[in-house]
């Protein structure tokens, strides 16, 4: 399984990182793309295989996804790309996850926020809705969050509750 929580270095994000850290390391390890504030991480969990990977705005906005390619073609025994809040616009594995980890972008004209940052949040919002083709499974952590993904993708929806044990036992049926 490869993770992809480059752009989460604080918060629900990180608890996350953490908690799939701790998990995998126990499991025999797994791949993780992370931001490079979170290389403490490489020193904990010794089974995982880190890769430090700092992208600003455009290279993200642009779907600059090389290091996904290169680390999924000399790693060909990945099955599984999970995504969290990152946009992708191709399939990477035969399981593809995009975990919806914020709704600004789909309500940044709600808030008051400036024009930029408006603007870039109405192209995040563009370039997620557009990953949902990509994706195997949409997860959140409530219902709620669906309100903002068209009804066609439902079958694909999965709550994923933050600090849920249910969550990873689902990762130990399927690698069973």
């Amino acid at each position: 399984i490869l993770f992809n929580f480059s752009a989460s270095r604080i918060g629900g994000g990180y608890k996350r990182l953490y908690e799939y850290s701790k998990y995998f390391n126990n499991k025999n390890g797994a791949f993780f793309i992370i931001h490079p504030d979170c290389s403490k991480l490489i020193d904990e969990f010794k089974n995982n295989i880190y890769i430090l990977k700092k992208q600003n705005y455009l290279q993200r906005l642009f779907l600059d996804f090389r290091y996904v390619d290169n680390l999924i073609k000399t790693n060909n025994s990945i099955e599984v790309y999970y995504s969290y809040g990152i946009a992708f616009n191709k399939s990477y594995a035969k399981i593809n996850i995009l975990h919806l980890s914020n709704i600004l972008p789909f309500e940044s004209f709600n808030y008051g926020k400036g024009l930029t940052q408006k603007i870039k949040m109405l192209l995040l919002s563009y370039l997620l809705k557009n990953t949902f083709k990509y994706a195997n499974i949409i997860s959140a952590e409530s219902i709620s969050t669906f309100k903002y993904v068209d009804n066609k993708w439902q079958y694909k929806y999965f709550i994923s509750t933050n600090g849920n044990d249910d969550e990873i036992c689902n990762f130990e049926k399927n690698s069973q």
